[in-house]
């Protein structure tokens, strides 16, 4: 029987992980990503995105963001009456343990409903450059089928930057779709 939610969530993406790397720049940490920012671009691009994704039967993993996070817990929430059991959960965050306790408390709550899980990954020493990298290695290892990257920022995308996640995406996943936003 074909209900609404069988005609409004094709099944493109059959469950597999896309790779969104997102950023809101701040002035505080790198001034050169500040004056072409527009947060709210940021903010509908991801929620867009989320969408997109959730409504093609995907799920989504990215590295743990005290903005984004909550953000797409939250598109996720309105795909929940809609999604069975086995599907979920349907968002992976993946957090460094250097910043173990800064999790919002949306965070923890969407991910108590069910829609997200975070998979914490130990960090280097007291190193927080070097804790990414490894956060951002074992997430990639996961083999997302595609990359989305909105935004800026030193983690998303910096000239030249190996460790930031486009560059690391691109050595990992050299062949596989990748959409800059």
């Amino acid at each position: 029987m074909e209900t609404i939610a069988s005609r409004i969530y094709s099944r493109e993406l059959q469950h597999r992980f896309v790779f969104l790397s997102a950023s809101f720049p701040t002035i505080e940490r790198r001034r050169s990503y500040f004056p072409t920012v527009y947060p709210f671009e940021v903010t509908d691009a991801s929620t867009a995105a989320a969408r997109a994704i959730f409504g093609a039967s995907g799920k989504l993993i990215f590295g743990g963001h005290p903005t984004i996070s909550p953000l797409i817990l939250s598109v996720g929430s309105d795909f929940l009456p809609d999604i069975p059991d086995t599907y979920r959960p349907f968002v992976r965050i993946y957090q460094s343990e250097f910043f173990k306790g800064e999790l919002s408390d949306e965070t923890l709550q969407h991910v108590r409903e069910g829609i997200g899980e975070i998979i914490w990954v130990p960090a280097v020493g007291g190193d927080r450059e070097r804790s990414l990298l490894r956060m951002r290695t074992e997430m990639l290892e996961m083999r997302p089928i595609a990359g989305v990257f909105i935004g800026g920022m030193e983690g998303v995308y910096a000239e030249g930057a190996a460790e930031s996640e486009f560059a690391l995406f691109k050595k990992l996943r050299p062949y596989w779709p990748i959409y800059p936003i």
